[in-house]
């Protein structure tokens, strides 16, 4: 179902789609042709975003990608050319 959200700057609204009920094939096929990205720290939103054919994609990932566990190990490798490293 289309979403609509209000931003802080009360003049921008952003659109979204949520979509439900896909097996995870589908899902990809659809992030496929996306323009936008916001990843969590998953091989599964980073890859959709790694394989998108939108020329003028954007993807936002997170810098962190590991416990504290994993201290020597970090996400640098997981991130497509041009993203934003938040």
């Amino acid at each position: 179902f289309p979403v609509t959200i209000r931003t802080i700057d009360k003049d921008r609204t952003l659109n979204f789609t949520v979509v439900t009920g896909m097996d995870y094939l589908e899902s990809y096929k659809l992030m496929k042709k996306c323009k936008s990205f916001i990843c969590s720290n998953s091989s599964y939103s980073a890859f959709a975003a790694t394989i998108a054919e939108h020329p003028e994609k954007k993807v936002v990932m997170p810098r962190r990608w590991f416990g504290q566990q994993a201290a020597p190990l970090t996400g640098d490798d997981v991130y497509p050319e041009g993203c934003l490293v938040l």
